[in-house]
């Protein structure tokens, strides 16, 4: 998923991303991952990215200052699909 942002709001989400798209920072795990993430009431260990990130289940790269700045909306965002099921 490729999902961009504009003046605060989710502009556009694509999926599966084009080929060679660039990206200002990526959050990636694996399908599994993102789904034990996505749960209604996550495990402990994937309730948060960084705590996946640090048990090995996903990875954070790139231009981490947008990420930070952002860090709630980031995380609020990513959250979403856990009230959608």
């Amino acid at each position: 998923w490729l999902i961009s942002i504009a003046n605060g709001r989710v502009a556009d989400v694509l999926s599966p991303p084009p080929l060679m798209k660039s990206s200002r920072f990526a959050i990636r795990g694996s399908e599994a991952a993102w789904e034990a993430f996505w749960q209604d009431m996550p495990a402990p260990g994937f309730h948060d990215i960084f705590a996946m990130t640090k048990a090995g289940h996903m990875t954070i790269e790139g231009d981490l200052h947008p990420l930070m700045a952002n860090l709630q909306y980031v995380k609020d965002v990513l959250a979403a699909p856990r009230s959608a099921s």
